[in-house]
């Protein structure tokens, strides 16, 4: 339940930032020498449509109503079309950038986990662990319990587990249904916590100056009196108001949400799949057990032989520090499905006729998409793809050297070829450097020893 508080704390303070947002000359024919009437000023076109609020106060007033009657839909609507356009197309794209079996189970076990917290409730508030100082007292949880997991029934009984409906995400539509209820139960859930962080809806008082017909200043003021006033930018964008941070939040939500999606890139995913959805099976067994329990004492010995055990492993996997990504593994999980990478050991150059054939016979495959070569931690990379049947192409392809492992799994070669004339290249050169400061420098001292004059002989007295 920990993670609840601080989801509504962050989701507290994007509400607060969404309520800021908030003809042609003719001549006369008859008389043609006297001076034409000059034409009539063209009609402007109207800064704003006719069904949104037409000054800034109405604007910032609206949402606040709407936010007030847990109406979130407001926030979408003083977005401008093209930012609404944009988050559509980025939720979509990374509910389908998914793997489905990773969403499947995931969302299996979230519903599960729902079922369990309304139905064990009594035997989850007499386990021990409530005593022992590591997660807060069960008298503090309590008034919580229930406002908190009836908000994680509307999530697990709504389109955001749904990765179909997810994929075809708007925006619109999820704020006046699914939007709308999970604002309504985040706001009774925040009122049992010790600081409502949602009590800002009621409370926050709004301060609009008018600059232009085009701008104005909004000042929320809050009844902490050790909050100081947030001043935020509005101004008209498509034929509205909206507010600037408003839009530029939108733009850095974006963003967070695609680095979220950079572990299930296809060669990354195949790193970690695998682990998790055989740690997403232990779960979803451990959960059926405990609903299953008909007893306190069985339900508690399910959690201390089962839960802690797994909560243990899961704790060390992710709390341990990760390694450092080499620069080849990161080559090779920022390539698109169905990518050959060819990874030749050492540095070559064209010189070697293995390396030619071998580097013309790759590019056959498909030259329009060919990578390389690429030298990195001592080694040469090419890439093919994406393309159809890569990996056996890529393998047909390669006539010369010897192909040291191969992982189709992961699409990755390894090949050997006999020589490495670069690297002999390399070591020469620095050789004959070596040679010609060893020379330079013998010379110079020879120089400098005929330069020196002989010492003078004494003078006689």
């Amino acid at each position: 339940m920990a993670f609840i508080p601080r989801w509504i704390c962050l989701f507290g303070i994007a509400i607060v930032a969404s309520a800021v947002g908030c003809s042609s000359d003719t001549s006369n024919p008859t008389a043609a020498a006297t001076p034409k009437a000059p034409a009539a000023p063209a009609t402007p076109a109207p800064l704003l449509k006719p069904d949104v609020p037409q000054t800034p106060e109405a604007a910032v007033q609206a949402v606040a109503d709407g936010l007030r009657a847990s109406k979130p839909v407001v926030v979408w609507d003083v977005l401008p079309a093209t930012a609404q356009q944009s988050l559509d197309k980025l939720v979509s794209g990374l509910a389908s950038g998914v793997d489905k079996e990773v969403w499947e189970h995931t969302a299996a076990n979230l519903k599960k986990l729902a079922t369990v917290l309304e139905t064990k409730k009594e035997f989850i508030w007499a386990s021990p662990i409530w005593k022992s100082g590591q997660v807060p007292k069960l008298d503090v949880v309590k008034p919580s319990w229930d406002p908190g997991v009836k908000l994680l029934r509307i999530i697990v009984d709504s389109e955001l587990i749904d990765q179909q409906k997810m994929s075809a995400f708007d925006g619109r539509e999820f704020m006046e249904g699914t939007g709308a209820k999970l604002l309504a139960q985040a706001r009774v859930f925040s009122k049992t916590l010790k600081s409502d962080p949602l009590a800002m809806i009621e409370t926050a008082k709004f301060t609009v100056t008018k600059q232009s017909d085009t701008s104005a200043k909004l000042k929320i003021t809050l009844p902490d009196p050790k909050a100081k006033p947030i001043e935020l930018g509005l101004m008209v964008v498509d034929g509205k108001w909206t507010c600037t941070q408003l839009n530029m939040g939108a733009s850095l939500g974006g963003f967070f949400l695609q680095a979220y999606l950079d572990p299930f890139r296809p060669y990354q995913l195949i790193e970690w799949k695998g682990d998790y959805l055989k740690n997403m099976d232990r779960l979803s067994k451990i959960l059926d057990n405990l609903q299953a329990a008909k007893t306190s004492q069985d339900f508690q010995k399910i959690v201390a032989g089962q839960l802690f055990g797994f909560a243990l492993r899961m704790a060390d996997q992710f709390g341990g520090k990760k390694p450092k990504r080499s620069e080849i593994q990161s080559m090779s999980w920022d390539r698109k499905a169905n990518t050959a990478m060819v990874i030749v050991k050492g540095l070559h150059s064209f010189e070697e006729p293995t390396y030619h054939d071998l580097t013309k016979s790759l590019r056959a495959i498909n030259p329009d998409k060919f990578r390389g070569p690429i030298e990195a931690e001592g080694s040469t990379l090419f890439f093919i793809g994406p393309e159809e049947a890569v990996f056996d192409k890529t393998l047909e392809a390669i006539k010369v050297g010897k192909i040291a492992s191969k992982d189709k799994l992961r699409d990755t070669v390894t090949v050997e070829l006999p020589t490495s004339l670069k690297d002999e290249k390399a070591t020469a050169e620095a050789g004959a450097k070596s040679g010609e400061a060893a020379k330079s420098g013998e010379a110079a001292k020879s120089g400098e020893a005929a330069a020196k004059p002989k010492d003078a002989a004494p003078q006689s007295k």
